[in-house]
């Protein structure tokens, strides 16, 4: 019996792409083929990274029914209005005709001036679950005043002032907002009132103050509330004018009060976080800006207290004439603004330390030294030093590469930091070093802004 012929197959990859289509073995999934809880996922990851879309609520109702259904409480938790007053009724109007999307928003930022309808503050009244509102106005007329009233849940309001006139636009938080807790607050520069306690009454129910200065520091004076306060913060981009001996003294002040009292500052003094995040003129002048000595002072002043959090602008040991002599004992987390750091000159050897620690990281290190207790620093770098990694390196790359972080570690294991972190705002990216306290190995982690959560950020 003959062997059955076989004829042999063409290799189908010796034919061209005109004459051999090959079939997909899976087609294209599209977004709605995908069940609900996996639509549901996407929506919830994108919704806490930086990637989240930044679409206009039109275009959000416009989604496809079945992903608006499923996804609308994550589209209209986050509110922010058009500026101008023609897109802002328009988005109201359709907003209005979905009812059922207000009760979802949970921040609302809006703006309001002289061309602002009645309408449109009596529909703020609309979003009834609000817990965060954002609101900037020229004036504050009744029908406004009584739709702020109405919001039964809002704990949390940025209040930003434009108007030339205070008389009848103050808010009184014990009538119009008595759940509110948090406070941020916008100074108008201007020469009738210059301080918190003009526009804003009733500071004895919050927990948090920010003050976002223009150029003065004349904001906080008696009227804040410093011992109930447990968190103050005062931001400003420009160098802060007169005012700072008036802000140091009312502190002083009050811790004096208490100490008088015979209060237990730690019960009585609920001070536990301060942020001083703006610049301080280092140069010798008249007592016209917020100076080092006034910063100095502050310091001194929030060391008698139990303050457990302290955010700064910079290495304060290089913008003062001389090292910090006071010390801390109670903070624990410091975090520092827009840190220069330079590579050092001529570092080509591993047992330079004592120079490098001399000439690279001394301020930091002097500043290390008012913090006994520290255990978690934080460094905001301002730009991107070739010295410092931008990846996870392992103990012996890093002190190949880079030695002064390399000396800056070896340091930290020597103190009760436990958790040190470096991030550059600029590239969005955040290295983080862990370890046990008493072990000088640390754990080098890598992070990018769309891997941290919001929360993280803060």
């Amino acid at each position: 019996m003959s062997a059955a012929r076989t004829t042999p197959r063409k290799d189908p990859a010796l034919d061209s792409p005109e004459e051999t289509v090959y079939p997909l073995a899976n087609p294209p999934t599209s977004l709605l083929d995908l069940p609900d809880e996996l639509i549901l996922r996407i929506f919830e990851r994108l919704a806490h990274t930086r990637f989240w879309p930044e679409r206009s609520f039109i275009g959000y109702i416009s989604l496809n029914r079945r992903v608006y259904c499923l996804c609308q409480h994550l589209l209209f938790y986050d509110v922010v209005l058009p500026d101008d007053e023609e897109s802002r009724e328009y988005v109201l109007a359709k907003l209005l005709v979905r009812q059922e999307t207000l009760p979802l928003a949970r921040f609302l930022d809006t703006t309001y001036d002289e061309r602002t309808t009645t309408l449109e503050h009596a529909i703020l009244a609309s979003f009834t679950n609000i817990t965060h509102l954002s609101l900037q106005t020229e004036a504050v007329s009744s029908v406004l005043r009584r739709a702020i009233r109405s919001l039964r849940h809002l704990h949390t309001l940025s209040y930003r002032f434009q108007g030339a006139y205070l008389a009848g636009n103050e808010i009184d938080l014990r009538k119009d907002a008595p759940l509110v807790r948090h406070l941020i607050v916008r100074l108008p520069e201007t020469s009738d009132h210059r301080t918190i306690g003009d526009l804003v009454k009733g500071l004895g129910q919050l927990e948090t103050l920010e003050l976002e200065l223009e150029q003065f520091a004349g904001g906080l004076d008696d009227r804040v509330p410093w011992s109930k306060l447990r968190s103050v913060v005062i931001r400003s981009e420009h160098m802060i004018d007169a005012g700072g001996e008036e802000f140091v003294q009312s502190l002083m002040r009050s811790v004096g009060r208490a100490r008088v009292r015979g209060d237990d500052l730690d019960r009585f003094f609920l001070l536990r976080r301060v942020v001083l995040d703006f610049p301080v003129d280092c140069t010798d002048n008249d007592g016209s800006t917020f100076s080092h000595d006034d910063f100095l002072d502050t310091l001194r002043v929030l060391a008698a207290t139990f303050v457990d959090t302290l955010e700064l602008r910079g290495l304060p040991t290089t913008f003062l004439p001389q090292p910090l002599n006071l010390s801390m004992p109670s903070v624990r987390h410091l975090v520092l603004h827009d840190v220069v750091m330079h590579r050092p000159t001529r570092v080509t050897r591993l047992d330079r330390g004592d120079r490098l620690r001399e000439e690279s990281l001394k301020a930091l290190y002097t500043l290390l030294g008012s913090f006994p207790a520290l255990e978690r620093l934080i460094l905001s770098l301002n730009s991107f030093p070739a010295c410092w990694p931008t990846t996870v390196t392992t103990k012996s790359e890093c002190a190949l590469k880079y030695p002064p972080v390399f000396a800056l570690l070896h340091l930290l294991s020597e103190t009760k930091i436990i958790d040190f972190r470096v991030r550059w705002p600029k590239e969005q990216k955040e290295l983080r070093w862990t370890r046990i306290l008493g072990d000088a190995e640390w754990d080098n982690e890598r992070f990018t802004w769309e891997e941290l959560p919001r929360a993280a950020m803060v």
